[in-house]
């Protein structure tokens, strides 16, 4: 931003499961991350759910 400010920028992910297209689990990461290291917290996610 102009006066020195950062804007800070997420991503939604979100796990499906491939056989009914059900969203099963969803969060929030830095958008800085990359897929690699976020799909890690998503799919934990998505285990502690079932």
């Amino acid at each position: 931003m102009k006066d020195g400010r950062k804007r800070l920028a997420h991503k939604a992910e979100h796990a499906v499961d491939l056989e009914s297209s059900v969203v099963v689990g969803v969060t929030v990461q830095d958008a800085n991350a990359g897929h690699a290291t976020t799909m890690v917290e998503t799919l934990m996610t998505r285990l502690v759910a079932s």
